[in-house]
Parts: C-alpha cells; structure tokens; sequence
C-alpha cells in the first residue's frame, strides 16, 4: 500500500517535471523566435535605410513579402 502511494507521487512528479520542462521549452521555443523575427526585421529596416535612393528596388521588395 505504502509502496503505491510513493510510486505514485513518483509518477506524478516525474509527469509535472516533464510538462513544465516540455512548457519551457515552447517557450523558449517561441523566444527564439520572436528573436528571429526582430533581428530579420532590424536588418530589413538597416537594408531599407541603406536602399531608400533606389525606390523602384524598394516597391519590389515590399511585393515579395
């Protein structure tokens, strides 16, 4: 009886341990790339600042994203 209880609480710990570790990593995940996105929208932004003498280039970047 007392063996089951303590398997038990094993298992449920060992389940929680892994969904928060499985929820951090989503998270992280997602800061990741959140990440990405700003650093690719800040080089876009760099390029733009960069190309805004050749507007003809410009127009035909904004229709590809």
């Amino acid at each position: 009886m007392f063996g089951h209880i303590l398997r038990q609480s094993c298992i449920n710990t060992c389940r929680s341990t892994f969904f928060s570790t499985a929820s951090v990593a989503l998270a992280t995940g997602s800061i990741t790339a959140i990440n990405q996105a700003e650093n690719r929208y800040r080089q876009w932004k760099k390029k733009d600042a960069m190309e805004q003498t050749n507007f003809p280039y410009y127009i035909r970047a904004m229709n590809h994203t």
